[in-house]
């Protein structure tokens, strides 16, 4: 679990993955969503270093609450 540096919102009742970098602020590890990640989007894919994964039950996400971030580097996929 890492804070989110965004706010997000997203209807419930899905689940949802989304592309995010983690960054460095004021000495502590934070994690950003792509503005911008439709499926054809392959640029922010590459650019990755993992995914932000949101429950059935979340509706929002404010800054600093803590998500579920999925590294790829659990899957083999080394960091950029």
């Amino acid at each position: 679990m890492l804070p989110s540096r965004d706010a997000i919102t997203k209807k419930t009742g899905l689940r949802e993955y989304w592309r995010a970098t983690l960054r460095h602020e004021n000495g502590r590890l934070e994690v950003e969503k792509f503005g911008r990640d439709g499926s054809g989007l392959i640029t922010s894919l590459r650019m990755a270093d993992g995914l932000i994964e949101a429950g059935e039950d979340v509706g929002a996400i404010a800054a600093g609450d803590l998500v579920t971030f999925i590294p790829f580097t659990d899957y083999g996929i080394p960091r950029r």
